[in-house]
């Protein structure tokens, strides 16, 4: 989620030498069932008559990592994702793995949150667990969802290391050729930006004005995903509005666009909270996050 997912969805894997598996049938087939009614052989039976030999063949679809407001149903979602996804045997599978610093991964899904139905404030929704919302009883946002390399070390450990490809989202933004090449490269397949595609990321997110209006409108809605607050379900009149405050959105100065939600005091919490995750991930992946200035050990000493 939040990585540029969307773009890869409608500019890249949608041109014709890939074969993109419909999404809703990813979620039927793989996300559906329960860890009882799950069954290898159903999940192989099911993609091998939609592979196509003369294409890359892709899974894309950001709930297979877990829903970010609800941490993956406390990761469970996405620790079973990838016991899954190990046991295709109809194909080589490679894992394509998108992080995001952690302070703009975390103000982007509030963002998304609130674009989505919700009415939380930012804090109440960062700190859902503090309000109730425990694992066993009522799942909301965990700061542990982002922490990212036992996710990639799981994924090591179920598929050869060499399929395993992560790539940081911020180099994404400053040359999407680039990491498409690299993509390209790493999985021996070409891969092209769909030459029609703007050069900006999809799935807008929504000002700080607009949300604090959504906040109190979604209230008339039942769709939040982690709280039922609503009013009234109507739910027919959220496409409406959202679209209306994307208009509201282009009028505004830049400075009421997008202010951070990340407080000073909730930086250092960050930074300290995932200061030993990262340093791991950089350790596993190669990638140089100091770079992209990611929470960091050395970073979390000096604050």
């Amino acid at each position: 989620h939040k990585t540029g997912t969307t773009f890869w969805q409608k500019n890249i894997f949608a041109t014709s030498d890939v074969n993109l598996i419909d999404r809703a049938e990813v979620r039927a087939n793989i996300l559906a069932f329960s860890p009882y009614s799950f069954s290898a052989k159903k999940l192989n039976d099911w993609l091998e008559p939609l592979l196509d030999i003369e294409k890359l063949n892709v899974i894309s679809e950001e709930e297979l990592s877990g829903n970010t407001h609800t941490s993956g149903n406390g990761r469970s979602i996405t620790y079973e994702t990838i016991e899954r996804l190990s046991q295709i045997t109809v194909a080589e599978v490679s894992i394509l793995i998108f992080i995001r610093n952690q302070q703009n991964i975390i103000d982007s899904c509030y963002r998304q949150y609130i674009k989505r139905g919700g009415s939380f404030s930012f804090k109440n929704y960062i700190y859902s667990e503090n309000k109730g919302a425990e694992r066993h009883r009522f799942p909301g946002f965990s700061f542990e969802h982002f922490k990212y390399d036992d996710v990639i070390e799981h994924c090591i450990k179920k598929f050869d290391k060499k399929r395993i490809i992560v790539k940081a989202y911020e180099d994404f933004v400053i040359s999407k050729q680039d990491i498409v090449a690299d993509v390209s490269e790493e999985l021996g397949e070409q891969l092209i930006i769909n030459q029609g595609s703007s050069n900006k990321l999809v799935n807008q997110s929504l000002s700080n004005f607009t949300i604090t209006l959504s906040r109190i409108t979604n209230r008339l809605f039942n769709q939040d995903p982690i709280s039922r607050n609503s009013i009234l379900g109507l739910n027919f009149l959220q496409p409406i509005l959202h679209r209306l405050y994307l208009l509201m959105d282009k009028a505004l100065p830049s400075k009421l666009i997008n202010k951070p939600y990340i407080s000073k005091e909730l930086q250092l919490e960050i930074n300290q909270y995932y200061a030993s995750s990262n340093s791991r991930t950089e350790k596993i992946t190669g990638l140089d996050l100091t770079r992209l200035n990611y929470p960091k050990l050395e970073q979390s000493k000096r604050s």
